[in-house]
């Protein structure tokens, strides 16, 4: 038999050991599950591989300066009826937050607060404009205390 790599979680008494397969597998629809685990061995979410269950969370109508939480979730929608900064809060090392934001009724402004850091050599220059009617991903990343910008794609027809 071939050589398996093994995960060990938990500590003491309570050490796992997970093997690859265990971290995917089949529903009872026969759909691939991936699931994500903390250090400690406790499933923190299940769902489809390459992409997850996790329903977004609806912000609705945003203009002006938001803060998103990453304690209230990983994805987020929103409209922006007006300019927009993002700052976003909160989470541990290596979480993300992933933002779909559609322009409503006009061209909008989006905008980083300055906490939130943009690689150096990034070709993407904010502010940057989201065409009326259409829609933008921007995707972030903590690292140690920093959020960081990891992707932006926009002019989506949503």
């Amino acid at each position: 038999m071939a050589n398996v790599p093994t995960i060990v979680v938990g500590t003491g008494n309570q050490q796992k050991v997970v093997t690859p397969a265990l971290l995917t597998g089949l529903d009872s629809n026969g759909a691939i599950v991936a699931l994500r685990v903390d250090a400690s061995g406790n499933l923190l979410t299940s769902g489809s591989a390459g992409g997850g269950s996790t329903a977004p969370v609806a912000l609705g109508n945003i203009t002006g300066t938001v803060a998103i939480s990453r304690t209230t979730g990983e994805k987020f929608n929103a409209a922006a009826t007006g300019s927009i900064t993002l700052n976003i809060t909160d989470g541990s090392d290596f979480d993300n937050v992933e933002l779909w934001v559609t322009a409503s009724s006009a061209d909008r402004t989006l905008n980083l607060n300055a906490a939130v850091k943009v690689p150096s050599d990034s070709a993407i220059a904010f502010p940057v404009t989201i065409t009326s009617g259409k829609g933008c991903r921007v995707k972030f990343e903590k690292h140690g205390s920093t959020w960081m910008l990891v992707s932006l794609v926009k002019s989506y027809i949503l």
